[in-house]
């Protein structure tokens, strides 16, 4: 889980969301195929976890956020993080009468390499950014 952390002072921490939900969306892919609880589960529990330690840390709020508005984004990372528990239940479990559970995962996985991709090719870099506007000034 430390090494994941550790990424962000030598690459940044584009690299270090990248990651995270590059993890993520591996143990999501291979949890259908998990036969036994000890390895395989195990494993990809904790394969999901690392991923996981990497993304809640919140890794581009320091860089995107000046100082004055870190409270107000955390709220709003808090409230996304809510709704998109909110879709895993009502929306992904709702698929289940239509889909597998192997296929839930697999729609799961992609949302999650989406955003992985998204992170590595959508977040600009960190020298790039200015510090002295608001997080209301830069949506």
């Amino acid at each position: 889980i430390l090494w994941i952390l550790s990424l962000g002072k030598f690459f940044g921490r584009k690299i270090v969301c990248f990651a995270g939900f590059f993890l993520i969306s591996l143990a999501l892919l291979f949890y259908p195929y998990a036969t036994w609880i000890y390895p395989n589960l195990l494993l990809l529990r904790l394969l999901f976890s690392s991923g996981i330690c990497a993304v809640t840390t919140q890794p581009l709020l320091a860089d995107y956020v000046s100082h004055e508005s870190k409270g107000y984004a955390g709220g709003i990372t808090a409230l996304l993080s809510g709704l998109g528990a909110l879709f895993a239940v009502f929306g992904l479990m709702k698929m289940r009468s239509s889909l597998s559970i192997g296929g839930i995962y697999i729609i799961a996985a992609g949302i999650s390499m989406f955003v992985a991709i998204f992170c590595l090719f959508g977040v600009r870099n960190v020298n790039s950014i200015t510090q002295d506007k608001t997080f209301n000034e830069r949506l």
